[in-house]
């Protein structure tokens, strides 16, 4: 099911992956790199390309708590945010 994600935004191998760690908990760049054991720069490409898609959105944190951007995986249908099917999760609807 990755793959037709893969070919509807045209995303590569590594970029589904990033959005497979990003399903289970909002990530840090830094995180991202350390999982990924790739540069900043090549986790700091792969996520403007998923952001560009409209899969992957910045996360502003409470300001009483942890101040590290993170980023969510979401997909925009008319107003609502939603996870794509394939990924069983109860964060399913979340208001924009």
């Amino acid at each position: 099911m990755l793959k037709d994600l893969q070919n509807e935004y045209e995303i590569s191998l590594e970029q589904s992956n990033v959005l497979g760690m990003l399903n289970k908990e909002p990530l840090t760049i830094s995180e991202i790199t350390q999982r990924q054991g790739v540069n900043k720069a090549a986790v700091s490409r792969r996520i403007k390309k998923l952001i560009d898609a409209k899969l992957v959105k910045l996360d502003k944190p409470n300001l009483n708590i942890d101040q590290r951007l993170k980023f969510r995986f979401f997909i925009f249908y008319g107003g609502k945010v939603k996870l794509p099917a394939f990924f069983n999760t109860q964060k399913a609807q979340l208001p924009l």
